[in-house]
């Protein structure tokens, strides 16, 4: 018998990420629970002395280091009028360093990157530079920021999966989960207020998920596909136009899990270019920083009737 979803009660499990160990006690991380940007004015501390052009800040770096440099990423971080810049090198291993008019420090060091996703994620009112190392095959990210007082700051984001974006240029988070050797994709917002944040998820009936143009075929052909194992679906509505269907059943002794992911326009017409994907999706990853629907939007020609 399928189960059908009810009304989400409350989120009480908190996801935490493993934490990292740093070469310099000054890489701050961001508070996990919020991700704030520190954006209060009056916190503000204007650094005095001029602005140095991206030649002068290479320069500065070439006399106090000689590896080979692979990717110097020379920007205003922190919005506050002074560029800084975080540089890539390689030598034994691969090291992201940072550099401003006033510091240089060792960041991190890499054993095997991904050089073509080193870059900036840039936001209105601040900017990152993104490294994405390869563990065992699988892709990590990690993030960073300078904060107000021009201190390296971590995000609470990093290390815990991949982050880029996609051809519609949405953000994307996936997280590996090594154990199962399963893959699941949330979708991240910047808010220029708060940071970064999760489009969460609220679970909708089957009967609503049927309100979209195209969901019946979608369903006929996962029960053709599961329907004989005894299949149950759970539905997952997410307001950047996603909808995520979890699919489980009991396999002997074992538990199988699968989802999908399928895209809805403003018509209500769902629609999916990827492939049922091992592992269950949940309601979101960063449990403190994700945002939720308020209601299930009908689609409109579910309306219209």
């Amino acid at each position: 018998m399928r189960r059908r979803t009810g009304i989400l009660c409350g989120i009480c499990i908190l996801i935490g990420l493993a934490g990292c160990s740093y070469p310099d006690d000054s890489v701050k991380r961001e508070n996990q629970a919020a991700i704030q940007l520190e954006m209060d004015t009056e916190n503000v501390q204007k650094q005095d002395g001029k602005d140095l052009s991206k030649g002068d800040l290479l320069a500065m770096f070439e006399e106090k280091n000689n590896d080979q440099v692979l990717n110097f990423l020379y920007s205003d971080y922190n919005r506050d009028g002074r560029h800084e810049a975080f540089v890539l090198t390689t030598g034994n291993k691969y090291v992201l360093w940072y550099i401003s008019p006033d510091d240089f420090e060792q960041v991190r060091e890499f054993n095997e990157i991904r050089e073509r996703e080193t870059g900036i994620l840039s936001f209105v009112t601040k900017e990152y530079v993104s490294v994405t190392e390869e563990k065992a095959e699988q892709p990590v990210s990690y993030v960073f920021s300078v904060d107000n007082r021009n201190r390296v700051l971590e995000t609470g984001l990093s290390g815990g999966g991949h982050i880029y974006r996609n051809l519609n240029r949405d953000i994307q988070f996936d997280v590996i989960d090594e154990k199962q050797g399963t893959t699941g994709t949330y979708y991240l917002y910047y808010s220029m207020d708060e940071g970064f944040k999760e489009f969460g998820a609220i679970p909708i009936s089957r009967e609503q998920f049927l309100e979209f143009d195209g969901a019946q075929e979608v369903l006929e052909e996962l029960d053709d596909t599961y329907g004989e194992s005894g299949v149950e679906y759970e539905f997952l509505y997410r307001t950047n136009s996603v909808i995520q269907i979890n699919m489980e059943w009991k396999n002997g002794s074992k538990m199988e899990q699968r989802h999908l992911t399928l895209s809805y326009d403003e018509r209500g017409t769902v629609s999916t270019s990827e492939s049922v994907e091992p592992g269950k999706i949940e309601f979101a990853h960063f449990l403190e920083i994700a945002t939720y629907p308020v209601v299930f939007k009908h689609p409109v020609q579910a309306r219209s009737e």
